[in-house]
């Protein structure tokens, strides 16, 4: 197993942090068992959802905190060079994965070893001229106890799934017509899960390229198949895809992670000629029946692209006397001086530059500055 150079800290007491590659068959062989031995219900710490690395400017790389030579917390995360006017510096920073990620550890993990695990973080940042960290927490409250700035970013909706019939008289009216319209219209739910065939994969993989496309959306966004194919062959009982079908064919569609109790909403689209026959809600009420009849209890939508915009609204009519998680992200300059100095290279007027709370970050990241 390769690690990369200043690769492990140790203190005096039998604690120590080590950092390991994902690259190999025989690295990711030990990722996973690392994450089966901390914490294997997260369907967000798998090594497929990581294949998004050939996307961003730098390597997979995680921390592992041992305490008496047990593993007890693992974080994953990219580790970048910085680049200023085309010309790698000496310096890097770092960004955790696509999705909810920091930290993973049991849920009834002590503080201390929190506390020591981001101290051995930032020791390890200094000695490797880490300038910044960026990183997006699970929902998990997993930010507590970070040595950086927490950031609450976004309200995100999570329901809990309750009798069918309760269910639907707490949906806003506007869920209710729209899934009559789509039994008016003839529209069909298939949950697939478990053996996926090639072929549903392809249907799935048309719908969400065709999304992103009327989207526009960015770059990152345009996954090739292997990234959901490679995930649901490595975990099949974690993934889903649920289609909403019309006449036999897929009209809309979502890729859905699965924990032992929780649904989660991850990514997918629908074909604009079929909007006007509302698979949107149709889907999501059938994975809520699929969920309580395979005993998950909660079903999260995730928030809009920021606070109470129209994305947020439609998820929140499905839940709407539920109370919201908060997803945070976290900032981190761990070398000051440095950061200053990036900064004052890369924009116009870098005594302007916004502080840690506001606007890109790094700073020396933000467009202006490229």
């Amino acid at each position: 197993m390769n690690k990369v150079h200043s690769q492990s800290i140790m203190s005096a007491d039998a604690k120590k942090l080590e950092v390991f590659d994902i690259g190999t068959d025989s690295e990711v062989e030990a990722f996973k068992n690392f994450i089966n031995t901390i914490n294997p219900d997260n369907p967000f710490y798998k090594p497929e959802l990581f294949k998004e690395a050939g996307n961003i400017d730098g390597n997979i790389r995680y921390f592992v905190y041992f305490e008496n030579n047990k593993p007890c917390i693992l974080m994953s995360f990219y580790l970048r060079s910085i680049k200023i006017n085309g010309e790698i510096t000496e310096y890097k920073d770092t960004t955790s994965p696509y999705g909810y990620s920091g930290p993973l550890f049991q849920p009834d993990i002590d503080h201390e070893k929190l506390q020591s695990f981001w101290e051995m973080v930032d020791a390890w940042y200094r000695e490797n001229n880490v300038v910044a960290e960026f990183i997006r927490f699970s929902l998990n409250g997993n930010h507590i106890g970070y040595t950086g700035t927490p950031f609450a970013t976004l309200n995100n909706v999570k329901g809990k799934l309750i009798s069918k019939e309760t269910q639907w008289e707490n949906f806003k009216p506007k869920v209710r017509n729209n899934y009559r319209k789509a039994q008016k219209e003839g529209l069909e739910f298939v949950m697939h899960h478990g053996d996926i065939s090639p072929e549903i994969v392809s249907q799935f993989y048309d719908i969400y390229i065709k999304t992103m496309q009327r989207n526009k959306a960015v770059d990152y966004y345009y996954f090739p198949k292997s990234y959901f194919s490679e995930y649901l062959e490595n975990n099949p009982k974690n993934a889903a895809i649920a289609m909403v079908l019309l006449n036999g064919m897929a009209i809309s569609t979502e890729f859905i992670l699965l924990s032992s109790s929780t649904i989660f909403s991850y990514l997918g689209g629908t074909l604009a000629e079929f909007f006007h026959t509302r698979p949107n809600d149709f889907l999501k009420i059938n994975v809520m029946d699929w969920g309580r009849e395979n005993d998950r209890t909660h079903y999260v939508l995730g928030g809009g692209r920021s606070n109470d915009d129209q994305l947020y609204k439609y998820k929140k009519d499905f839940f709407p006397k539920e109370e919201d998680l908060i997803y945070y992200t976290g900032r981190k300059i761990v070398l000051p001086e440095v950061y200053q100095k990036l900064v004052n290279r890369t924009l116009d007027k870098p005594e302007d530059f916004p502080s840690i709370e506001e606007g890109y970050f790094p700073a020396y990241r933000s467009a202006s500055g490229k």
